[in-house]
C-alpha cells in the first residue's frame, strides 16, 4: 500500500473517530436539554400552580377584607370611625370608598349624592390624567350627553312648574381633582359653603360635575367621593333594602345666598333594578325639616335617565327633557341631579337646575346633600 493511501485512511479513520466522539458529545448535550426541558416544564407546572395558591389566597384575603368592612358609614361609627372617607362593602357589593357624615343629627349617615362646585384655580381641574381613584370612571362633558327642548302639555305639570326651557351646556365641567371636603356637623357644613361662596368672585369659574349620566352610570356611580358624585342605584337598593330594618333620609340645601334648609324623611327606600329602581320617600318630619315635602311628588316613582324612559308622563321624556337622571313623574317637583351653575351665574333659574321647588321654586342651589341610614342605629 502505497504511502499516500495510508496517509488518507489513517486522516479519515480519525475524522470518523472525531465526527463519532461530537455525535456522542451532541447526543449528549441533547439528552441534558431534553432533561433541562423536562425540568423546565415541572417549574412551570409548580409555576402554575402557585400562582393558583396566590389567586385564590387574594380571593380568600379579598373575601376576609370584605366581610370585615363595615357595611354603611352607621356600622363604621359604631366602630370608632370619624373620619368623613369610609370604605364600605354594601351587601352584595364589592367594596368602596364613600363620603360619609360623622357628626349631624348624631352621625352615622352615608352620604347618597353630593352637590357643590369647586373652584378652578391655576393648574387645577385640567384634564391632563386623574389625580387620585375615582369612583368609577372619568366623567365626560355633559355636551357630550343629549338633551332636548320640551314643550309640555301644562295642564299636565304639576302646579307652579314654568315653561321649561332647554338645559344651559356652558361652563358646566367635570371635575377629576376635587379637593377634601369636610363632613362635620350640618352647621359647619353650611358655615364652610358661606366662607366658600365669599371668597368665589364671578371672575372665578366653577367646575361641577356632570349629572346628565346613562342608567348604567347612575346605577354604578359616578364622580369621585371627595367631591361632586353619585354613589348608584344598586348600593342605595342594597343598603336601604338589605334587611327590614328601615332607613332614613336628610336632604341638606344651600342657596347662593347662604340660606340653607333641610328637609328629613323617616322612610327611605331604593327598589332593585328590575322594578325600576322605584322610590320609596315618606314620613315626611316637619318638626326637623323647613326645607318642605319635597320628594312626596316623587313617592313611589321609577327612576329615569335619558337612555332609559321609566316616567309616567305619556308622550314625553323626563330623564332626556332635562337631562338628569331622577324618579320623575310628571316631571318633577325637586331635581337634586339637575345642572348646577357656577358663582357668576347665580340667580339662574329653570326646572333644569339643581333645586328644590317646595324652597326656592326653580331658582338653582348652591349645595345639596343626600344623607341616609338605618333609622334606629342611634
Amino acid at each position: 500500500m502505497s504511502f499516500r493511501l495510508r496517509f488518507f485512511m489513517i486522516g479519515a479513520m480519525t475524522l470518523m473517530s472525531e465526527v463519532q466522539g461530537q455525535r456522542r458529545r451532541c447526543s449528549e448535550e441533547i439528552s441534558d436539554i431534553r432533561k433541562e426541558i423536562s425540568s423546565l416544564g415541572a417549574m412551570q407546572d409548580d409555576l402554575l400552580h402557585a400562582l393558583t395558591d396566590l389567586r385564590l389566597g387574594i380571593e380568600s384575603a379579598v373575601t376576609v377584607a370584605a366581610g370585615s368592612l363595615p357595611e354603611d358609614c352607621s356600622v363604621a361609627k359604631k366602630r370608632g370611625a370619624w373620619g368623613p372617607f369610609q370604605m364600605i362593602a354594601p351587601p352584595g357589593i364589592g367594596p368602596r370608598m364613600v363620603r360619609c357624615d360623622m357628626l349631624t343629627d348624631g352621625g352615622g349617615w352615608t352620604v347618597a349624592l353630593w352637590r357643590e362646585p369647586v373652584m378652578k384655580t391655576a393648574g387645577f381641574g385640567e384634564r391632563d390624567g386623574p389625580s387620585g381613584d375615582t369612583l368609577h370612571r372619568d366623567s365626560p362633558r355633559v355636551s357630550s350627553y343629549p338633551t332636548r327642548s320640551v314643550k309640555h302639555d301644562l295642564s299636565a305639570r304639576p302646579p307652579a312648574e314654568k315653561d321649561p326651557q332647554r338645559p344651559s351646556r356652558n361652563d358646566i365641567l367635570p371635575d377629576e381633582r376635587h379637593p377634601a371636603g369636610d363632613a362635620g356637623d350640618e352647621e359647619t357644613w353650611y358655615r364652610r359653603r358661606r366662607l366658600r361662596r365669599s371668597s368665589q368672585g364671578s371672575s372665578r369659574e366653577l367646575l361641577r360635575e356632570s349629572f346628565n349620566r346613562t342608567w348604567v352610570e347612575y346605577k354604578d356611580g359616578f364622580g369621585h367621593h371627595t367631591g361632586e358624585y353619585w354613589i348608584g342605584n344598586d348600593v342605595l337598593h342594597a343598603l336601604t333594602s338589605a334587611s327590614a330594618e328601615p332607613w332614613e333620609a336628610l336632604i341638606l340645601l344651600n342657596d347662593f345666598r347662604g340660606q340653607n334648609a333641610t328637609a328629613a324623611y323617616g322612610q327611605f327606600r331604593v327598589s332593585d333594578e328590575g322594578s325600576g329602581y322605584r322610590l320609596m320617600a315618606a314620613q315626611y318630619d316637619d318638626k326637623r325639616s323647613t326645607a318642605g315635602d319635597g320628594l312626596a311628588f316623587h313617592h313611589r316613582r321609577s327612576f329615569s335617565t335619558y337612555d332609559r324612559d321609566n316616567d309616567e308622563y305619556h308622550g314625553s321624556h323626563c330623564g332626556l327633557d332635562y337631562g338628569a337622571g331622577w324618579w320623575f313623574h310628571q316631571c318633577h317637583v325637586s331635581l337634586l341631579t339637575g345642572a348646577g351653575t357656577s358663582d357668576a351665574q347665580r340667580g339662574t333659574e329653570g326646572p333644569h337646575t339643581l333645586h328644590w321647588r317646595n324652597w326656592k321654586g326653580e331658582e338653582a342651589l348652591h349645595s345639596a346633600a343626600l344623607l341616609i341610614r338605618p333609622k334606629n342605629q342611634l
